[in-house]
């Protein structure tokens, strides 16, 4: 009898055990593997994102509840271990799913964005690079302004769910003093460019208004309805711009922001000099 008992808590043992190897197998086949290409910077070091290597970047996963977890395997953290402050950064994903299917998303991002204007990463700072979200780690340490996210909808998750291999690749990295690296096929320095020159135009079509009198809301319509005529990335961001100020409650102090917008630094490379348009 007492030996019939223990092969039963020894045969009850090999199945969890058994079942456990399963559960585990499972887990591994689903979690994509990141591959990450080499930093274009020799001062920047890019890491993928370890709960236990990096904790201060867990409150980012933690604090939501749409499953914005499941992007985890698909970040990683930018390490600047230059005495310069990164001010912009673009990023290329590249999806592999079980069946071979490939699919891409880019995505760039920089300080001018937010009216903080406040360093992505400050010299021998960090940055979480995640699908949809930059997170400073200066930012979650300090937060004064408090921490602002994107929560990226539940298609957009599945599609990094799918994947069963991820390719992370920084197209360009931008510094403070407007050193580039990094070959910017996204256009990202163009793109701070275009979205100032368009701020400006903004301001001006506004302020015009206001001086002869009239009511500023009909300039924006115009901008933000009329055919686009002059450079096509300026004119997008005037469309743009012009059709937040209109939807947003909070119209003066987002006009004090594209009014805040400063002129980018003069953007060159260490090896050609300057980068002109």
């Amino acid at each position: 009898m007492l030996k019939t008992k223990r092969q039963q808590v020894i045969a009850t043992l090999k199945v969890l055990l058994f079942s456990l190897s399963v559960i585990e197998g499972l887990g591994a086949q689903v979690m994509p593997k990141l591959y990450i290409k080499s930093s274009p910077s020799p001062d920047v070091t890019l890491t993928p994102f370890s709960p236990s290597l990096y904790p201060v970047f867990n409150e980012v996963f933690d604090r939501f509840d749409r499953g914005i977890a499941a992007l985890a395997p698909a970040s990683f953290v930018v390490s600047n271990g230059s005495g310069k402050a990164i001010i912009g950064i673009g990023v290329k994903w590249r999806l592999v799913d079980s069946a071979g299917r490939e699919s891409t998303y880019d995505e760039g991002t920089h300080s001018f964005l937010v009216m903080s204007q406040r360093p992505l990463a400050p010299a021998h700072g960090r940055l979480l690079a995640a699908p949809r979200t930059f997170v400073s780690e200066d930012l979650l340490l300090h937060p004064e302004k408090g921490v602002v996210a994107v929560l990226p909808g539940d298609a957009f998750i599945a599609r990094f769910s799918a994947a069963v291999t991820i390719h992370a690749e920084v197209d360009s990295i931008v510094f403070q003093d407007g050193e580039v690296v990094g070959p910017d096929d996204l256009g990202l320095v163009k793109s701070i460019r275009d979205r100032r020159d368009a701020a400006a135009e903004i301001v001006k079509q506004v302020e015009s208004a206001q001086a002869e009198g009239k009511d500023a809301s009909e300039a924006l319509r115009t901008v933000a309805t009329r055919p686009p005529f002059g450079d096509p990335g300026v004119a997008r961001f005037e469309r743009k711009l012009a059709s937040e100020l209109l939807d947003t409650r909070q119209f003066d102090s987002r006009l004090q922001y594209l009014k805040g917008i400063p002129a980018p630094p003069l953007f060159y490379r260490k090896d050609t000099g300057p980068i002109w348009r």
